[in-house]
């Protein structure tokens, strides 16, 4: 019972797959098209996804503990 009510209080990842599959898109893109500026944006799009993966992760963590 207590994986149904952790499972309920966390937060959506949802939003943050979002992001990071609009990283991984956008740097495809860039890839294709050569365009530098593109590739940096989507690698940092990727970053900024991971950080908040952890950033909800800890914050989850701390809540349940």
């Amino acid at each position: 019972m207590p994986a149904l009510v952790l499972a309920a209080t966390s937060p959506s990842i949802g939003p943050v797959l979002l992001l990071l599959a609009l990283g991984v898109l956008l740097t495809f893109g860039g890839h294709l098209t050569a365009s530098r500026r593109a590739i940096a944006l989507g690698i940092f799009v990727i970053f900024l996804a991971t950080v908040l993966m952890f950033a909800f992760g800890l914050g989850a963590y701390q809540r349940d503990t």
